[in-house]
């Protein structure tokens, strides 16, 4: 009986780990950004920006490397473009509202529906949002 319970917590333990180790590989975690899983991911969906101190009421279209930003009522009120480049998120062209984002932003966390971007002291994040228009 001890060893049959030996067997069920061994097996109950290594599933456990099998489990964890799967989501650290898979699931809403950090991945390594490369401009193929970047692109992808961020053309999946729209965005919303948030950043302490700014209150953003926009959603933003990063499909084919462009910057598209919608406020509330569903109207273009900036555009522009983005690329990777040397490590870097790299907004460019942007001439409204979103103009003082324009610049080589490190990037500081990349996941599936999140990503923070920094620089000169400035954080900004985004979450995806696939409800959004």
């Amino acid at each position: 009986m001890r060893k049959m319970n030996r067997n069920i917590i061994y097996t109950l333990f290594v599933s456990v780990a099998l489990f964890l180790m799967s989501c650290q590989e898979t699931g809403d975690t950090s991945v390594v950004t490369t401009p193929t899983n970047l692109n992808a991911n961020l053309s999946e969906c729209l965005w919303a920006p948030f950043s302490q101190g700014a209150n953003f009421t926009l959603s933003i279209d990063f499909s084919n490397n462009n910057v598209i930003v919608y406020n509330s009522n569903n109207e273009t009120v900036d555009e522009g473009s983005w690329a990777f480049t040397d490590g870097k998120f790299v907004l460019t062209n942007l001439s409204g509202v979103l103009a003082n984002y324009n610049g080589a932003w490190e990037i500081i966390e990349d996941r599936n529906v999140f990503f923070e971007l920094q620089k000169e002291g400035v954080k900004i994040n985004f979450e995806q949002d696939c409800n959004l228009n």
